[in-house]
This record gives C-alpha cells, structure tokens and sequence, in this order.
C-alpha cells in the first residue's frame, strides 16, 4: 500500500477499534522514516551539521548504559532500522537536544504564591492543581509556552507545554534542542515516536511504576533529515494528525446520537403497550441496530431489556381476553402473538423462596478435593465455567454441598456475583463461591431469567470488603410475580427467540467489526508501505 491509497482510506481505517491511535502511531513511523513526504535533492544534506556538533561534544556519549560500556555517537548498523534516505543521517537523542531533569521539590518547599510547579499530572491531567514554588531558580529549569517536555517516569511521554510560565518538577526533562540540527516542532515528533519504541522495549523499567533512565534515552537511535525537510514533515504530520482530531471528533459525535437513538428504541419497547406497539419498536431495533450499537455491550443492554420485560409481565405470548395480535405481515421474528399486559391480572405475588430449593456450597480443604477425576466435579466459581458450561478441573469424593443436573449455579461470593450459570454434569459439589438454586415451584429456564434481571439488585446487596458476598435470604427474601406455568413455558420461547434475533445482531456486529479491524490492522503496518 502507497501514502496516497492509506490516506484515501483513512476515513474507513479509522472506524476499527483502536483505529484512530494506529493511525495516528503509524503516522509518525511513517514521518520519522522519510515515507510521508518526497526528498528533495535541492536541500542541504544534514551531515556537516551533526558532524560539527559531534567534534564538539567528543566521539562517546558521557552516561551510563547497562553493562558500562561506552556508547560512540554514531549508531553502528545493528542498531538502525531502515536505511535512511539521501540527505539523512544516523544519529542520536543526545546529538539533537540538551535534557535538564526538574529540581527535586518536596512539599515542605510548596508556597502559595509563585511560579507553578509543573509536574506530571499536571502534564496528563489539564483539570490538576497546580502546587507553587516561590525564589530564584535556573534559568534551563523554567519552563514558557512552546518548551517540549519529556515526562520519563510512570506516564512516558512528550509534550508540548502551552499553560504560561512554571519551574519545572523531577522526573521530566525540558529540551533545549539544537537548532542547527533540529526543528523543535520535528523533535517533538521524534521524541514521541522514540519514547513509543523505549516504552515497549528493555529500556522501560519497573512494575508499579514504569520509567527509562537517562542513558538508553539519550542514546537512542534516530534518523534526522534535511532542516528543511523537518520543516515540510511537521507540516504533513500536522495536517495528518489535524485530520485524526476530527475523525476522531466526528467518532463520538455518532456515538452520542447512537446511544441516544439506542435509549429512544429501547424505552420505546418498555413502554409498549400492545402488540403492535411492541412490534413496531422491535422492528425499529433490527432494522436500525446497525447505527444505535457500536459494541457488544449494547447487545447486552437489549439483552437484558428482553429479560427485564419478561419477568415484569410485559412480554408474553399466546392469546388472552382483552388483548390484540398483530396481524402486520412484516412483524419481525417473535413479535407475532405478543401480546402485552396480557395476563399480569393472573400472576401471583410471592417470595423467590418459596418456590426454589437454595443449596449453599461448602468449603473443601485441599486434601478433600483431587485432580485426578475421582468422584464428583468440584466447582469452586465462575472460572469453572465456559460459554459451553462447568469444566471440572477438581473433583471430590465428599458429597457436600451436592447441586443436580439443571441447577443453577449462583456466584454469590468475589468477583462476579449474580452471574448464573447451568450445570450440566449429574451431579457436583460446589464452594461457598455458589449456591445451587433450583426450581420448585417454577419453569427452570424462567428462573433463569428471574435471577438475570435481578443481577444488579444482588450486587448491590453484597457486604464485605475482601471477599464481598450476598446470603441466603438475600436470594430467597426477592419480591416477584409469578404467572402461570403455561404461560411461562410461552415467555421462554418467546425470550428465546429474541435472544436469537440478539445473536444475529451480535454476530453482524461483531463481523462489520472484524473487517474493519483487519484492514485497519493491515493497513497501519509500516512495512506494508
């Protein structure tokens, strides 16, 4: 692929996942490697400059490297990518700039009038309060509008500082580039580009806190061109990355009116009080979900809406007194014969207690469990679950705590509590992590839904602060009503058949997704060009 055919897609490369930051990435691969804009024989080669700078400075860089050795100016060809073009030259950080670290400030030194201390939050976060400093202070350790700072611990990256006069904290470096070498706007770019390849690289130490030391920084590889070409290179990268901003500001724009349009249609199929109704705002959702859904999460979201509906008596099928059917002939799949509010009058209160069995697990120490396959499959939480249902990776020739095929499983401890889940094996033993709940007095698949729409009440009962958890009679003591069990066979089928239209809607989504993904992915590789 060309510059020109990657910039004609740039619109649709952009629409990925993640897609504006790859392009914005390869961008500047592209600027700092000489493909974004075309030589010019004309200019003035950088070589006598950066050979003059470097008679100055000495052959060897002067820091410190792992293994000590001495690192020379001049990057050796183990070190270089790419072969440069004409009127490039090889060369380093160090060559390029002078890199002043920030004065150590402790808070005893922070006063209420002076210059700002600008320290790294305030580089990454524009709404952070500035601490001051009052004195005198060196001049290379002030900072003005326009000065490229390099944030080198826990945030690793380059700035340029437009907030007024400051003195700048530890851990950043002010630039001071040399301008006979450099454009200082080109340096920016390069600095950012470096500090992306230093980031991922051995030079980035630390597991809490991530920085890159003073030498393998300074004594970073980089290929400079002509200053003319610099020139004309921020202007393309400025334009490029000016074209990026609003892709991007075009993005959320869709975004809000796609989450806006989704609420309309969702509450729409809340509030539906007839069939036909209900029809209608479905066939709105399947027609138009393509434009009101950008993730699978709002999959979710509608998911959980047909749950919702489900269990409040809005949703339900089959033919009742004083209800209507619809008789449109283009009612998408499961709207037909849905009548709404059709039969609540013959659901009964009751409390979820008195129609299921509650079966807590029970701990098991190690020396109770096995892995060699030996008795029942012990369950132990939601990490013994797949979309395909339990995987036993323990088993236990204790019966405790014994949940039967067709239970469900209830996470009610840690992460994921409210998540269900069905088994599948005869039988298996499970930890306090679950509780086996099982129907008694009720379809099996409607307390499914019963359990999914009432995940968020059961978090929001947990208690604890290490291993939160919900009790029993936070399950058994949950108010709902209950419809006949004719009519609860027909909710499922109807939940059924909308989880299927929701399967499709998924899977064209996830599809749009995956082509977009896969030519933004082959088209944002430098070495496609």
């Amino acid at each position: 692929m060309d510059v020109q055919t990657f910039l004609a897609n740039l619109g649709t490369i952009s629409e990925a996942p993640g897609g504006i930051e790859r392009v914005r990435d390869l961008v500047l691969d592209l600027a700092v490697a000489g493909r974004l804009v075309t030589q010019d024989a004309s200019e003035q080669p950088v070589l006598r400059a950066l050979t003059q700078a470097r008679i100055s400075r000495g052959p060897f860089i002067k820091t410190k490297v792992p293994g000590g050795r001495r690192v020379p100016r001049t990057p050796d060809k183990s070190e270089t990518g790419f072969a440069v073009p004409a009127g490039w030259e090889w060369a380093r950080l160090d060559d390029l700039a002078e890199y002043v670290n920030g004065l150590a400030f402790s808070q005893s030194t922070w006063s209420d009038e002076g210059l700002p201390i600008i320290r790294i939050q305030n580089l990454t976060n524009l709404l952070a309060e500035f601490n001051f400093a009052s004195g005198e202070f060196p001049h290379d350790h002030l900072v003005s509008n326009g000065d490229i700072l390099v944030s080198w611990s826990a945030t690793l990256e380059a700035f340029l500082w437009d907030r007024g006069p400051g003195v700048l904290n530890q851990h950043i470096f002010k630039v001071i580039p040399n301008e006979a070498l450099v454009d200082g706007k080109f340096l920016f770019h390069l600095l950012r580009h470096s500090i992306r390849h230093l980031a991922g690289s051995e030079a980035a130490h630390g597991l809490a806190m991530k920085h890159i030391n003073r030498g393998p920084f300074i004594t970073f590889p980089v290929a400079l061109p002509p200053l003319a070409e610099q020139t004309r290179i921020v202007a393309k990268v400025d334009e490029l990355m000016a074209l990026c901003d609003d892709l991007e500001a075009r993005q959320r724009a869709r975004e809000v009116v796609a989450t806006r349009a989704r609420a309309s249609a969702l509450n729409s199929l809340r509030q539906a009080q007839a069939t036909d109704d209900f029809a209608a705002a479905w066939a709105r959702i399947r027609t138009n979900w393509a434009i009101m859904a950008e993730s699978p999460e709002a999959i979710s979201e509608l998911r959980q809406t047909v749950r919702d509906l489900a269990v409040r008596g809005r949703l339900v099928t089959g033919r009742s007194a004083g209800t209507r059917q619809t008789e449109s002939s283009d009612a998408p799949s499961g709207a037909k014969e849905m009548p709404l509010e059709a039969s609540v009058g013959t659901w009964n209160p009751c409390r979820l207690g008195n129609v299921i069995e509650l079966i807590s697990g029970q701990h098991l120490k190690p020396e109770s469990y096995n892995t060699n396959g030996e008795g029942l499959p012990y369950l132990t939480g939601p990490a013994d679950f797949s979309s395909d249902g339990p995987i036993a990776t323990r088993w236990t020739t204790e019966r405790k705590a014994v949940a039967l095929q067709g239970d469900l499983l209830l996470t009610v401890k840690g992460a994921g509590i409210g998540k269900t889940n069905i088994l599948k094996f005869e039988e298996a033993a499970i930890s306090r992590q679950l509780m086996a709940v099982r129907a008694v007095g009720l379809h099996r698949d409607f307390l499914a839904l019963v359990l999914e729409s009432i995940r968020e009440d059961l978090r929001a009962a947990q208690v604890g602060i290490a291993i939160p958890g919900i009790g029993r009679a936070d399950v058994e003591d949950i108010e709902l009503l209950l419809p006949p069990e004719s009519e609860q066979e027909r909710i499922v089928a109807t939940v059924d058949e909308l989880m299927r239209t929701c399967d499709d809607l998924e899977l064209a989504l996830l599809e749009r997704s995956d082509v977009t993904r896969r030519l933004a992915t082959a088209a944002t590789r430098a070495e496609a060009f």
